[in-house]
């Protein structure tokens, strides 16, 4: 069963503004919004991909992770709005207000937006490559490494702009205006820059046509983004030398884009994070681990996986904004060893490391149990869970539900990326059986286990988790 983004009318839109309602995972593709009242509107995983938006009012509204490739933009306001990770790519229209927006890590690629107004708007690490954006106005935008390669950007004004180490490359800039900007460290080489101005703008470093090769990279800044660009490109090494002058759990977050990364170059920093001291990029980096493998990335990690089997749980100490969790990296490594199961390179090493945990401490034996349950139900070998249920051994039943547990979190995340995800019925069939268990004690703790995860079976099967017995 594949789950579907909610089909969403304009009038529903409209009514979510004024209500200052949040929407997720919901779709307006091709919807004629034209003039709507869309302030304030917020949304996550949001389609609004090939809309009309002509002349609509988004005031600060607020968007993470939405889609509005090819939307129809004309005379739009989006002035206050934010924009985190939401993809314009081929969009279109005249005169669209993106004035004061926030659009961090965002991509136009391709759009054509002619007279297109970012004043004051902060785009740091946004790309605008191939887009068109003659007479656009950037006056007092700010952003770092923003990228412009290829842009058409003629009678462009960029007064006042601070964009250091933004790229320009072959961009057509013909009468455009930098006067004041702050351009340190931007890159023009191959740009078309007759009639330009730059009277007063900070142009230290900064590459033009003409200028010697460089005798020195750029230094690299030591952040996840950073980090994401050295995976992609498959400097592995690089991504590694990165993390070592700043150790830290903000490293993981580099591993949460499975999008374009370079295996071996990724398998390299990875097999690095699992060899650290800390339990919280231990367990960061298990978890994101076995996501990538169970979306096709397959690293050779069997070894320093089932070295952190017996590894120690503790509580994370939250920081600012933080919540408080159990740090648990043995069983998270436990997981990233099942999803490694499925994978014929790796499959048999890693089955072989989960059944002889089997026979271990108590609690490695939980995780193994659990883990292996993981690989076995992604490969639908059920017989082989009923064994390893029917064993009358506690720790071992107890790690086959949370086994189970884990597989149908896999499932949710698959179908929210709307990707197949396989058949998880006989999962809940189980938890149903259990629930009645002569053994108390363990249908007690199939029931405990079961309403962690009513809402998952909620979104994947539209009924509810089955409770005591019912």
């Amino acid at each position: 069963m594949k789950a579907e983004r909610r089909v969403l009318t304009r009038e529903e839109l409209e009514r979510a503004a004024r209500k200052n309602a949040r929407l997720k995972d919901v779709a307006a593709t091709g919807l004629d919004l034209t003039g709507a009242r869309l302030s304030r509107l917020a949304g996550d995983f949001m389609d609004l991909s090939r809309a009309n938006l002509s002349g609509a009012g988004l005031l600060r509204a607020h968007f993470m992770d939405c889609d509005f490739v090819a939307v129809r933009c004309d005379r739009a306001d989006f002035g206050g709005a934010t924009f985190f990770q939401c993809d314009f790519g081929d969009s279109s229209g005249e005169g669209a207000d993106f004035g004061s927006a926030h659009a961090s890590i965002t991509w136009w690629d391709r759009a054509n937006l002619p007279r297109a107004d970012f004043s004051a708007a902060f785009i740091a690490h946004s790309r605008f490559a191939a887009a068109g954006l003659e007479d656009a106005t950037f006056d007092r935008a700010h952003g770092e490494e923003v990228d412009f390669r290829d842009a058409r950007l003629s009678r462009a004004s960029f007064r006042n702009a601070t964009l250091p180490d933004a790229d320009f490359r072959g961009a057509d800039l013909r009468e455009a205006d930098f006067v004041f900007a702050d351009l340190t460290g931007a890159d023009f080489t191959g740009a078309v820059l007759e009639g330009a101005k730059f009277g007063g703008a900070t142009i230290d470093r900064a590459r033009f046509d003409g200028d010697p090769p460089a005798t020195e990279p750029r230094p690299l800044v030591a952040d996840h983004l950073t980090v994401l660009e050295c995976l992609r490109e498959g400097d592995g090494q690089r991504a590694v030398e990165l993390y070592r002058s700043r150790p830290g759990s903000w490293v993981t977050s580099a591993l949460h884009h499975c999008e374009h990364l370079d295996r071996a170059a990724t398998e390299v920093l990875v097999r690095h994070l699992l060899g650290e001291d800390s339990l919280l990029v231990l367990h960061r980096t298990c978890r994101n681990a076995a996501s990538l493998i169970q979306q096709g990335v397959v690293f050779d990690i069997v070894g320093p996986l089932s070295a952190l089997l017996g590894g120690g749980t503790a509580v994370h100490v939250p920081g600012p904004g933080e919540a408080r969790f159990t740090m648990n990296p043995g069983l998270e490594a436990a997981f990233a060893l099942g999803s490694l199961m499925c994978r014929p390179d790796t499959g048999s090493p890693a089955e072989t490391s989960l059944r002889a945990g089997l026979d271990g401490k108590a609690v490695v034996v939980e995780r193994c149990a659990a883990g292996l349950t993981l690989g076995l139900a992604l490969e639908e070998r059920w017989t082989e869970i009923e064994e390893l249920l029917s064993s009358g051994r506690r720790r071992v039943q107890q790690g086959v539900l949370r086994g189970l547990e884990r597989r149908i979190e896999a499932a949710r995340e698959s179908a929210r990326k709307r990707r197949p995800w396989g058949d998880v019925y006989p999962v809940f069939a189980i938890f149903d059986e259990l629930h009645g268990h002569p053994d108390a004690e363990l249908a007690k703790f199939a029931q405990v286990r079961g309403r962690s995860i009513q809402s998952m079976r909620r979104s994947l099967t539209g009924t509810p988790v089955n409770r005591a017995g019912a």
